[in-house]
């Protein structure tokens, strides 16, 4: 049938149903014919009825290879060997408006130890060679294809999984004015050993409402720095790159209780150039049951342009290791318009010093709507928490943070609820509640809880926010503003609410403030 299409073509549309199971030693291509190609009308259908494609060879089970208009759909790959360079699907020669619908995937025989090269092989592949998988040519593998409600797995006992469970790899020479715009949507992937999405060089690819998690292990044997999700310069000429509805969890495997993985990235973002109508999009993710050893990032992003953060929740996130640093959302450099709204990080644990929201320069910061409840940090040692870290946004654009809740964490040390260093613009309508230093495996627990800290700000607008039943060791203190900045600001105070009972610590200070050659309105309360 593949030979027949490929040699032949099709002069309308074409349906095909597989009547039994097959096996190949060899690649099979879906390959595009020169005098008649599929087109929108002459399309191909293949219905695999359930029936299962047996693959024994290397590399993929099937390439679609430059074709477009074919619709895949109820079958079952299984790669049976033990080489690790196998694939499931993969697209080349740009292979478009192509759809894998409701196939299954399954890898029965990976080798016991996955390599951490991309010889390590992957479930979906985009790549130019049938060879190699880290291949890009001068136009993308795949454009306008759609992989959807796939399962994605390995068979054999507590397999490692392959090296990503998608790999998505373009180039420069393309990705940075021409869309590939594929979609990934509503595929559950159970397995994989170093990449769970690996998105390199592309354009308005957009993953959506996947389920990824490692259920298919039951120790650690993925590699020891593991990356949820991976996006590397990337671009979005008519569409965002997007990452939207996917449920990461169960990392390194399900109930783990000991042997995590050292370094775990939830995404890892470096340059991926958004626009004003096409943001670069994390949107509704949730990050749940991940335990790391070491360093850990719910995201790791640099040089990001136009991103947008929102609706994402990190839930049950562990941080065993007592010297490791938690980071959370860790954005460095941030350009344009970057908002942070709506995301919430409750139920983590961590052991030592810990970020759950770092950023650091960049333009313009939007943070609204963000919750950071029932976490406990710095247990068993004396690292300090920082809740929200936001130092020196751009000074030229009106910075907002309004409307985010702190509430009903343990603490394990000094706490910076909000730190807002070189801060210019509007804090409002915040709530910091119910926290406590409590650090019941540590001898003595100590420090300060600085529940609003704004250092060296400019103008400013703080108004209507809510500071109550809050437990520092030695203190608390409501709202500490320093500025020792140059020039004709103005600060204004209105309507904000400060409750301290100072009984159980030594030092309670509602309110300080320090102004240096700064304008003060008047308050209203």
């Amino acid at each position: 049938m593949a030979s027949a299409i490929s040699g032949s073509g099709v002069n309308g549309a074409l349906n095909v149903t597989v009547t039994s199971d097959l096996s190949e030693t060899a690649i099979v291509y879906l390959r595009k014919n020169a005098s008649l190609p599929p087109t929108s009308t002459n399309t191909i259908t293949i219905d695999g009825k359930g029936f299962k494609l047996t693959s024994t060879g290397n590399d993929a089970a099937l390439i679609l290879d430059g074709i477009s208009y074919v619709t895949l759909k109820n079958l079952t790959i299984e790669k049976k060997t033990t080489s690790l360079d196998q694939k499931g699907i993969q697209f080349m020669n740009n292979a478009q408006y192509n759809t894998i619908d409701k196939c299954n995937i399954e890898f029965a025989s990976l080798a016991s130890g996955t390599t951490s090269s991309a010889s390590g092989g992957a479930y979906i592949v985009f790549s130019q060679s049938a060879t190699t998988m880290a291949s890009a040519g001068t136009a993308p593998a795949g454009s306008y294809n759609t992989v959807q409600n796939c399962t994605m797995k390995t068979t054999n006992s507590n397999s490692p999984g392959p090296y990503a469970a998608i790999y998505d790899y373009g180039s420069s020479s393309w990705s940075s004015s021409t869309p590939s715009n594929n979609t990934i949507k509503g595929n559950t992937i159970e397995n994989f050993y170093y990449f769970g999405i690996y998105n390199y060089y592309t354009n308005g690819e957009q993953y959506i409402n996947n389920d990824i998690s490692r259920a298919n292990a039951t120790s650690n044997n993925a590699y020891s720095a593991t990356y949820l999700m991976y996006s590397y310069y990337t671009r979005s000429t008519n569409r965002s790159t997007m990452y939207e509805g996917n449920n990461f969890h169960d990392l390194p495997y399900k109930n783990a209780t000991s042997s995590y993985s050292s370094t775990v990235y939830g995404i890892y973002a470096y340059y991926n150039y958004g626009t004003a109508a096409n943001n670069f999009k994390l949107k509704d993710n949730t990050f749940q049951n991940i335990e790391c050893g070491s360093t850990s990032y719910f995201g790791y992003c640099y040089y990001n342009y136009y991103a947008n953060y929102d609706g994402n929740t990190v839930r049950n996130w562990n941080s065993n290791g007592t010297s490791s640093y938690l980071y959370g959302w860790y954005m460095y450099y941030q350009y344009n318009d970057h908002t942070f709204k709506n995301n919430v990080i409750t139920e983590c644990n961590t052991k030592y010093y810990t970020y759950f929201v770092y950023c650091y320069y960049g333009d313009k910061k939007i943070f609204t709507n963000n919750k950071i409840t029932n976490n406990t940090t710095a247990q068993g040692s004396t690292g300090y928490t920082y809740c929200f870290y936001i130092y020196y946004p751009s000074s030229s654009a009106v910075n907002i943070f309004e409307d985010n809740v702190l509430d009903s964490n343990d603490f394990g040390c000094y706490v910076y609820g909000t730190y807002l260093y070189y801060w210019n613009g509007k804090y409002n309508r915040n709530r910091i509640t119910n926290n406590r230093i409590y650090n019941p495996t540590y001898g003595s627990p100590y420090g300060y809880i600085y529940s609003m800290y704004i250092y060296y700000f400019f103008n400013l607008q703080c108004n209507n926010n809510l500071v109550a039943n809050n437990l520092g060791y030695y203190g608390v203190l409501g709202l500490y503003c320093y500025s020792g900045n140059s020039g004709s600001y103005k600060a204004e105070f209105n309507q904000n609410t400060i409750k301290i009972d100072g009984k159980k610590s030594s030092y309670a200070v509602p309110l300080r403030l320090r102004f240096i050659r700064l304008s003060l309105l008047p308050s209203k309360g």
